[in-house]
């Protein structure tokens, strides 16, 4: 008696990786586009068949989130911005942020999907057929922000990611006087560092800056300048929301509030041909640090705010790759000093870069 083959177990239909349902379509981008996603909770998911992004447009999330995971069955080809630039989640990251890829062929050891991308079911519970799997991540735990400066000197920057890690936020600017710049904060998974706040002049009245929160959360506070040796204010720094400028006396000027948004979690991962045309963009920045504030008719100008850590972009494709854009994770500027005065004021730290992988061709 004749038995058929199974093909689904020999012919290949359990595949050893996997590039969406196609679900959505073929989607072209003609205009700026944002995705719905709940504030710092979610993740956002998409199943395209193919994907364009036309020259000049973009394509990002309506709100910070924990990642945004990119789905083409097909072709995938960009000419304008994939981002999540300031779009880093204000949340704790428990573990690594993870899929399992094969390179080779097979399942390999049959990884699990992780637990935040819940319609990942692509993963084989058990080897297929020998091959190998990579695992592509975004460590739980980012690089470390800038340490507080003590320092008359500019802000310490943020450490940048290495090993599928975040940017740590950059440290507030110290005047020459006094009132420390304060640190920024680490990343996580799902977000760059926030940024710390910049010094003021110390004395009567004066209020000190603050470090960038942890976990994604809000930028530091300016410090406030003196009543008794008056001033600018200092910058906020980047974070979700950004720090508040602190306040000025004297004729100085208030420092101006960090940026908000710090650097996310992109994934795009394509089945078919990838193209990055030339003015193609696929990016994770974090945003810039706030501004010291102006001298004025007083002596001294407020420091800068700390700048936000760059996130973590991860691009994979299947087919042929035409690469000649751009892929990123910047961190954010440093806030710059005020002017006017004895021009003692200091700029903040920058944030520090975030991890980039690929283009990088999965089977």
């Amino acid at each position: 008696m004749m038995f058929p083959i199974i093909h689904g177990l020999i012919g290949g239909i359990l595949p050893g990786n996997y590039f969406g349902s196609g679900a959505d379509g073929d989607v072209t981008i003609p205009v700026d586009t944002e995705i719905s996603v709940t504030q710092d909770t979610g993740v956002a998911i998409k199943h395209y068949n193919t994907l364009t992004i036309n020259s000049g447009k973009s394509l990002t999330t309506n709100n910070r989130c924990k990642a945004f995971l990119v789905y083409v069955k097909g072709d995938c080809t960009i000419n304008g911005t994939l981002k999540m630039d300031a779009r880093g989640a204000n949340a704790s990251a428990s573990e690594d942020l993870d899929l399992s890829r094969s390179e080779s062929g097979g399942a390999g050891g049959g990884a699990g999907a992780d637990a935040l991308f819940a319609d990942e079911t692509n993963q084989p519970n058990q080897d297929v057929d020998g091959g190998t799997h990579t695992k592509y991540l975004s460590a739980q735990a980012g690089a470390s922000g800038g340490a507080a400066q003590t320092a008359d000197a500019d802000g310490n920057a943020g450490s940048a990611g290495s090993s599928n890690k975040t940017g740590g936020g950059g440290g507030g600017g110290t005047p020459s006087s006094g009132s420390i710049g304060a640190a920024g904060a680490a990343g996580t998974a799902f977000s760059g560092g926030s940024g710390g706040g910049g010094g003021a002049q110390p004395g009567t009245g004066h209020v000190a800056a603050t470090a960038g929160g942890a976990n994604g959360d809000a930028g530091g506070n300016g410090a406030s300048a003196s009543t008794g040796d008056p001033g600018g204010g200092g910058g906020g720094g980047a974070g979700n929301a950004g720090g508040a400028g602190g306040a000025a006396d004297g004729g100085g000027s208030v420092g101006s509030a960090g940026t908000s948004g710090t650097g996310g979690s992109l994934w795009l991962i394509v089945g078919g041909d990838l193209t990055i045309g030339a003015s193609a963009v696929i990016s994770s920045d974090g945003a810039a640090g706030g501004a010291g504030g102006n001298a004025g008719g007083a002596s001294n100008p407020g420091a800068g705010g700390g700048g936000a850590g760059g996130g973590r972009v991860i691009v994979l494709h299947k087919g042929t790759l035409t690469n000649n854009g751009t892929l990123r994770a910047n961190g954010g500027a440093a806030g710059p000093k005020g002017t006017g005065g004895d021009g003692t004021g200091r700029d903040g730290g920058a944030g520090g870069a975030g991890t980039v992988t690929g283009p990088t061709q999965v089977v």
